[in-house]
């Protein structure tokens, strides 16, 4: 798998970011190739074999990290990069590959494309002049479609999760015994099943740093009602006995010491869910909520707004392009230099972030609770007006066509 990793193997983030851009060209009427390792066809004659004839000039779109990142010779090379933090790493250690260098990475490229104008302003100052931003496309003109709360309801109903228990004063196998003891379903929950009480949901990588996870779960426990739900779908490899283990081996190293909860209020996902039934979590959900230490995109609020979810969310990074006041309950954070596991630690220099409370949390979820209809009606209606004037497809597809014209010096079809 490393090496994998190491000759181009997609990030999943990556991977979601690649699939959506396929969808749009496709359905534009281009015909985009996913090709694994590009970098290893050096004849011009072996691409046009993978990539087919074409019109114009062939070009190579990288949706990789910049150690991964490789020129395809004789082709307009793109590389599709998000990043968060206000440095890049520009030198190298003795020991250190020249793949290492961020910057040095990211001029090989013939532009470089980014999600955000955070990311854009950022690569600019650490020596990477020619960016872009092409936001990811999202939605349609207006938005996604919403499904009603029953059709919603339906999709989950049998869906597994298992709540908030984490004992880590025991060992693993105890907690694996208490974990599966408490396995439910999401159409058991009193909140959807009965539709009582406010939804909140949040989709997670638990092992990134950035997701401020623990802050978000103990906020909405400080800021919660006794029938409001809080649905946390992590991201998790769907392997061995998974359900069971998600916990122990997943969840619990955000700790950094003994706990002991339980509060049914909390739910987690661990399964594979589809398209349709993330679209349903989406749907069912009142609020999205989400307070990370920084962002390059953030698909998944992204995804919630377009749907008309009211985001309870932080504003720093990627979000300054899409969250304000009007589409958004709005939480509160302190800017500071520190929080080290995260992505910026690769630069090897110090770099700032951004950090909301669980009381800063807390306080955001009785603000969303406390919001009248016709507030939270207004606050969901320019989620999705902010989300679809930036992250449309026909938006997109217009910056994308303009920077590949300017490329290729050829009108694209």
């Amino acid at each position: 798998m490393e090496m994998r990793r190491q000759i181009g193997h997609a990030h999943y983030s990556y991977r979601f970011l690649e699939n959506k851009f396929v969808a749009l060209w496709e359905a534009r009427g281009m015909n985009p190739r996913l090709v694994q390792m590009p970098e290893s066809i050096k004849h011009p004659g072996a691409l046009l074999a993978v990539a087919g004839p074409d019109e114009g000039r062939v070009v190579h779109v990288a949706f990789r990290s910049t150690e991964n990142f490789r020129l395809v010779p004789d082709v307009v090379n793109i590389a599709y990069f998000a990043w968060e933090f206000d440095v890049l790493k520009d030198t190298n250690l003795p020991h250190e590959s020249i793949l290492q260098n961020q910057v040095r990475m990211l001029n090989l490229a013939d532009e470089v494309w980014v999600p955000s104008t955070y990311s854009r302003d950022s690569l600019i100052r650490n020596g990477v002049p020619r960016v872009h931003v092409v936001p990811p496309p999202i939605c349609g003109s207006t938005g996604s479609e919403r499904l009603s709360f029953e059709d919603a309801r339906a999709l989950l109903a049998e869906v597994p999760c298992v709540p908030l228990t984490v004992t880590t004063g025991v060992g693993i196998e105890p907690m694996c015994i208490f974990t599966e003891a408490a396995i439910s379903s999401i159409g058991a929950q009193s909140a959807v099943a009965d539709r009582t009480g406010r939804i909140f949901l949040l989709i997670c990588n638990p092992g990134d740093a950035r997701k401020n996870l623990l802050n978000s779960i103990e906020g909405f426990l400080l800021g919660a009602g006794p029938t409001d739900l809080f649905i946390v779908k992590l991201l998790v490899p769907n392997e061995g006995d998974y359900l069971v283990r998600g916990i122990p081996d997943r969840f619990v190293q955000r700790y950094f010491g003994p706990a002991a909860k339980y509060d049914p209020r909390v739910v987690f996902i661990f399964d594979y869910v589809s398209d349709e039934q993330m679209k349903a979590l989406y749907s069912i959900a009142d609020f999205y909520l989400s307070v990370p230490h920084c962002e390059g995109s953030n698909l998944p609020l992204l995804e919630a707004m377009a749907c008309g979810t009211v985001p309870v969310s932080n504003r720093n990074t990627a979000m300054l392009d899409y969250v304000d006041g009007s589409a958004a309950v709005l939480v509160d954070e302190e800017r500071y230099v520190g929080l080290t596991r995260t992505a910026g630690d690769v630069a090897g220099r110090v770099h700032a972030i951004h950090a909301s409370t669980r009381f800063d949390v807390g306080r955001a979820v009785r603000a969303a609770r406390n919001l009248t209809g016709e507030a939270y009606a207004s606050m969901a209606l320019a989620a999705r007006r902010n989300v679809a004037s930036m992250f449309s497809m026909a938006a997109v597809d217009a910056c994308a066509r303009a920077r590949l014209t300017a490329l290729t010096n050829v009108e694209r079809a």
